[in-house]
């Protein structure tokens, strides 16, 4: 039984290691391809989840809204795709370096740690915490195992 248990956490973190990876890459190739812009925060867009937590309850989440001109000159609006729960790190009338793909703008991100490197950080540490946590328990339970009569 603690064989079992062990091994699931292990393989849970090895996803989560490499869904960490996978966006670490993805925020690699976008940085190499991105360009800067001077924007400003100038609103933010509340979006209520649908699916109710364990207690009944919706979490609200708060994402900046942004404008910047591109390299082009065109003018952007763009609703950022990285929310908070409930708080605005960056308040309205913030100025803030914008980050975006020359070929789509609409996928911009403020030069920030939240923006870039949060989720694979996130997803990269949980998953080395299940990794090791697993083999510890794995070995904290064949230990136990030995000192059965």
């Amino acid at each position: 039984m603690f064989a079992v248990f062990s091994i699931i956490i292990i393989v849970s973190g090895v996803f989560s290691v490499l869904i960490g990876l996978g966006l670490f890459i993805g925020t690699v190739r976008f940085l190499r391809a991105a360009e800067s812009a001077a924007g400003a925060v100038v609103g933010h867009e509340a979006k209520v989840n649908e699916t109710p937590d364990q207690d009944g309850m919706r979490q609200c989440y708060i994402y900046p809204v942004v404008e910047f001109e591109d390299c082009y000159g065109r003018h952007h609006r763009v609703t950022l795709v990285t929310g908070t729960a409930g708080w605005q790190p960056f308040p309205v009338g913030t100025r803030v370096d914008i980050l975006y793909s020359p070929s789509d703008p609409t996928r911009a991100r403020i030069r920030s740690f939240l923006h870039l490197w949060s989720f694979p950080v996130m997803f990269t540490a949980l998953g080395l915490l299940g990794v090791g946590g697993g083999f510890l328990f794995h070995s904290w339970s064949s230990r136990l195992d030995a000192f059965k009569f």
